[in-house]
């Protein structure tokens, strides 16, 4: 389709995806990444592993790829310590690449921080969970008003061994006290805000792209796991409702947002308040739910003139991953089948409902069989 090799940062599923949208378009697909994910079994893309390998040298690495090729380069971020790289060499990265599918360095600080963002939200009047300051928490205990949701506030790259979880719930002074004394002795800068795990919750997410001049959006509902789980979505469908919708875009124009992002919003069906929790400001796991469905984004961004709005749905997609659903559904500690809290017959109807697949493609179907092979050791593992 056109003289273009797009770079795509992270092997994960949601980079998996990427390759096969940017193959279809005609658009060469490298994969680069520190590790082996899912995406090197696909046979649509070349691969580019580079382990142990310091930070500067990645750079020198994908600044060499403009020599092995006469095409336009053009780059994208597909987790959040990818886009941490950009922004740290945001400057080398735009005088070799033709175009970086993520906004300046400014908007996307905000997105990837989780404390500034919600400081922004604050400070545009963005419905979000109040956010709670030190003076707060350790000289005013009496406005405090539980349950509390405790998390990092800034993103966390590759700290696996930490003992400060990624999100919780604490639900008294003596639990916020204990979760701030494991903050800081890990030195992490905890963020405090409201809890909103107590209520009834729908979760929606406003999935779109931006560009200077226009903004088309969908939006989806995350079916499993629960809000309480604090997880990605493993079962998720498409559904219409326009007020989400414009909720996501207008954060998106204050943020002066380009490229493609996911709008995290939780609506609460006790008090008819919806939340702005974040922005996901790359491609999501969830990402070919919106091909599916007539949403090309990265055409959009490529060839706006071949994008046709009226060739897109708004509902009847639903999207599953078989392997991490499962594990949702019929886990010993979690499982939302095992413990009842969806009935058997339910679960069956989804799956007879899913008909966007995370991993699965007839054209590409060594990944499939991959995730197959594991899927299928975790059962009888059980």
């Amino acid at each position: 389709m056109m003289n273009a090799t797009l770079v795509i940062l992270g092997s994960t599923q949601t980079a998996l995806t990427v390759v096969r949208n940017a193959y279809e378009l005609g658009i060469k697909p490298i994969v680069f990444d520190t590790a082996n994910g899912i995406t090197t079994k696909s046979s649509r893309a070349q691969t580019i592993v580079a382990t142990d390998v310091p930070r500067s040298c990645l750079l020198k690495r994908l600044l060499q790829l403009t020599s092995a090729t006469t095409n336009d380069l053009y780059l994208i971020a597909t987790s959040d310590d990818w886009l941490a790289f950009i922004i740290e060499y945001r400057s080398e990265l735009e005088a070799v690449y033709k175009k970086i599918f993520h906004p300046e360095n400014e908007s996307l600080a905000i997105c990837v921080e989780k404390k500034e963002f919600s400081l922004w939200c604050q400070a545009n009047e963005i419905p979000a969970p109040k956010i709670y300051s030190s003076e707060e928490l350790y000289c005013d205990e009496k406005s405090i008003k539980y349950p509390l949701f405790i998390r990092p506030a800034k993103t966390r790259h590759s700290d696996k061994a930490m003992k400060v979880p990624k999100a919780l719930e604490v639900k008294d002074l003596k639990e916020l006290q204990t979760w701030l004394d494991c903050f800081a002795s890990e030195g992490v800068e905890a963020l405090v805000t409201e809890s909103l795990l107590n209520q009834n919750l729908v979760q929606y997410s406003v999935a779109a792209v931006r560009t200077n001049n226009e903004c088309v959006a969908y939006v989806t509902v995350k079916t499993r796991p629960t809000a309480s789980a604090c997880a990605v979505g493993t079962y998720v469908e498409l559904r219409k409702n326009r007020q989400i919708e414009q909720i996501g875009i207008k954060t998106l124009t204050l943020l002066n947002y380009y490229g493609i992002a996911e709008v995290e919003i939780l609506h609460s069906l006790d008090t008819g308040k919806n939340y702005v929790i974040e922005v996901n400001a790359r491609p999501w796991v969830q990402y070919a739910l919106g091909l599916a469905a007539g949403y090309d984004f990265l055409k959009f961004l490529l060839q706006p003139n071949d994008f046709n709005i009226h060739n897109t749905k708004r509902s009847g997609k639903y999207w599953i991953d078989l392997k991490t659903d499962f594990y949702t559904c019929f886990s010993k500690n979690e499982g939302l089948v095992r413990h009842k809290k969806i009935s058997k017959s339910d679960y069956l109807l989804t799956l007879l409902k899913a008909n966007v697949f995370a991993t699965f493609s007839f054209t590409d179907i060594k990944p499939f069989l991959f995730e197959l092979k594991e899927m299928t050791k975790m059962i009888v593992g059980k």
